[in-house]
């Protein structure tokens, strides 16, 4: 256990269930849910690159694009994911306020919860700086980022990333 809470476990094993259905369906396991209190899950999707043949159908922009979160003050909004949010969705989140993410497997890559601890950045997003977990069930979201590599045409540059990603979780 990874000292997180019940809370945030049970919400992390939501994306993880959808992290399965994206692998089911030949995309990375990349998954997220979105929870408003006291309503639990108003959202959930998985990145579709592979379906939609780009690289930027990841699972937090599809769920902030299509959110039913509509009249829920965007700061009380906690979304878990089982990879850190990217540079283009950690901006995304602070442009619409999110106020919180937690999310399983770092991305050493092009992980970008970094990007919060530069005020300036933050402004120039228009948002505000959300609160983060990392880390959350980060090996059980590894072994689905290891399934994917097993996965028949999986294109040369996403598995390079996912290798990556998996040795620096060896590394941790």
């Amino acid at each position: 256990m990874d000292g997180s809470s019940p809370e945030d476990l049970g919400y992390m094993k939501e994306a993880l269930k959808t992290a399965r259905e994206a692998l089911q369906q030949g995309e990375v396991p990349c998954a997220a849910v979105m929870v408003a209190p006291g309503q639990g899950i108003v959202a959930r999707a998985h990145a579709t690159d592979r379906q939609r043949r780009n690289r930027i159908s990841h699972a937090e922009l599809l769920l902030l694009l299509d959110s039913p979160a509509v009249g829920i003050r965007r700061d009380s909004l906690t979304l878990y994911s089982t990879l850190e949010p990217c540079v283009m969705c950690t901006a995304a989140l602070m442009t619409e306020g999110i106020g919180r993410v937690v999310f399983g497997l770092p991305s050493p890559i092009d992980g970008g919860t970094y990007l919060l601890d530069d005020l300036t950045t933050v402004a120039r997003c228009g948002g505000a700086a959300f609160d983060f977990t990392g880390g959350v069930m980060a090996q059980e979201c590894a072994r689905l980022f290891a399934e994917f590599l097993d996965l028949p045409g999986v294109p040369t540059g996403m598995t390079q990333f996912v290798r990556v990603l998996l040795d620096s979780q060896d590394e941790s």
